[in-house]
């Protein structure tokens, strides 16, 4: 009886805060204290100063890739570099065209190199907080 009700309402105030925009607060959007400047500045926890974006890399196609009509390149978080795919398998070549992720970027807003240490493991992700940044946008 007692029981069943608990459950029941915690369930209906899980859905309704599930449903509910939440904006963070200043306090969130300060980024982390400890840790070197490069490493917070990599997962974006500079406040303010996150990474916005470099402009302007373009990858420029060589002359097979010309004469094939076709240029694909590919990104290793693991290796953190951009390849080249120099057949038509789209395998990629064995020397890195460029290395480090923010190097070969054209446009780029809200994105950092996440690296799990404890699960040997790296992934190009979005910060928690592009939601509420779009809505202070949108305003």
């Amino acid at each position: 009886g007692d029981r069943v009700a608990v459950l029941q309402q915690r369930s209906v105030g899980e859905v309704a805060e599930f449903l509910t925009v939440r904006l963070a607060d200043g306090d969130e959007l300060q980024g982390r204290a400890s840790g070197s400047e490069a490493w917070r500045r990599d997962r974006g926890e500079l406040g303010e100063q996150s990474i916005e974006s470099k402009v302007g890399y373009v990858f420029r196609p060589v002359r097979d890739e010309l004469t094939n009509g076709l240029m694909a390149v590919s990104y290793s978080p693991v290796l953190d570099a951009y390849y080249r795919c120099m057949s038509d398998d789209l395998t990629p070549a064995s020397v890195p065209d460029v290395r480090g992720w923010r190097e070969a970027l054209f446009e780029c807003r809200d994105v950092f190199l996440k690296e799990e240490l404890d699960w040997e493991m790296k992934s190009l992700c979005r910060f928690i907080f592009v939601a509420s940044r779009a809505l202070e946008r949108a305003k």
